[in-house]
């Protein structure tokens, strides 16, 4: 017999590799056979799963990671860090003989980021979902989160969450839905979809706007639809509701994580108020906190930074119980 949502151990579940992110200051980006020059601004633990994992984290929910290191010196660093932040490593495995998932970090002068992801080495072997314990894992959890790079991989999690009764959120950037096909399955797989505005823009060939996203909504799939617009905010929909909030005017010193930040904190959000008005205002703040420190996980929000920066109410407890979430 499953359990209730509310009796879980785990609020979310983030199922992909940790990478560890070498960031670098850079005036410019080369060219092929070119040169530029840099600056070492750091090395973090990244990845995004594993951010969103962090930042819900801090914003009070209890989360773990699904997922595999290697065993290369950047291994460690990626499992203190967890363990920093509050996240449970008891489903992530150490593979031997691999390196590491990693990217380079190109941040601009403005704070803008350039990334260059290296996965790690394919597994001949299951893919995460099919790993032993992944379905305890899953069974366990109010929500699973990932970005679905593999579309007939994310068919069968999906198909496993929703036998447990567990809710799917996806991150849809520009390389992961190709084609209508795989958008459409992938949406119809999830409950709460995540977009950046050029992941948007390249899934569905248009611009973000309340008819797209309408559009997007009537075609079947998730309860909602979030799209991330930078500098300029962020819009939501769902079959009853609609927002836009601005971007928070605050100095950017690295846009790193900003996106996995702000889709941590809208979910923890949605579960407390059902507005995605409110959503949206907490999710923007929450991003605007990342933006102003170099790397990933560096500025995360947590519940009392967030109260000074939205009042007393985003310290409240939650108002909506897992049975009545929208999401």
């Amino acid at each position: 017999m499953k359990k209730a949502p509310a009796s879980r151990g785990i609020d979310l579940l983030a199922v992909g590799n940790p990478c560890v992110d070498l960031v670098i200051g850079a005036r410019r980006l080369p060219r092929w056979d070119d040169k530029a020059l840099g600056r070492a601004l750091g090395v973090y633990a990244g990845g995004t799963e594993s951010n969103v994992a962090c930042a819900a984290s801090r914003l009070g929910w209890r989360s773990a990671v699904f997922g595999e290191v290697g065993d290369d010196p950047h291994a460690q660093l990626l499992i203190d860090d967890f363990q920093l932040h509050g996240v449970s490593t008891a489903h992530l495995a150490q593979r031997r003989d691999t390196a590491s998932a990693m990217t380079t970090v190109f941040v601009s002068g403005g704070g803008e980021r350039a990334i260059v992801y290296v996965p790690m080495k394919r597994r001949r072997e299951a893919s995460p979902e099919q790993r032993p314990g992944f379905i305890d894992a899953l069974a366990d959890s109010r929500c699973v989160y990932t970005m679905p790079y593999d579309a007939e991989a994310f068919a069968r999690l999906s198909t496993a969450a929703r036998a447990v009764g567990t809710r799917v959120a996806i991150d849809v950037e520009r390389e992961v839905a190709g084609d209508p096909v795989t958008l459409a399955a992938l949406l119809a797989g999830s409950d709460v979809a995540f977009f950046n505005e050029s992941g948007f823009l390249s899934a569905s060939g248009r611009i973000p706007s309340r008819e797209a996203l309408g559009d997007m909504l009537a075609a079947g799939g998730p309860r909602v639809i979030v799209v991330s617009l930078g500098a300029r905010g962020a819009i939501a929909a769902s079959a009853d509701d609609w927002a836009v909030q601005p971007a928070w005017p605050v100095r950017v010193i690295d846009t790193t994580g900003a996106g996995d930040s702000f889709n941590a904190a809208f979910l923890v959000a949605r579960r407390r108020w059902r507005s995605l008005a409110t959503c949206l205002a907490f999710a923007c703040a929450a991003a605007s906190r990342t933006v102003q420190a170099v790397g990933a996980r560096s500025g995360l929000a947590t519940p009392q930074n967030m109260a000074t920066m939205l009042g007393a109410a985003a310290a409240a407890p939650a108002d909506v119980t897992d049975e009545d979430c929208p999401c």
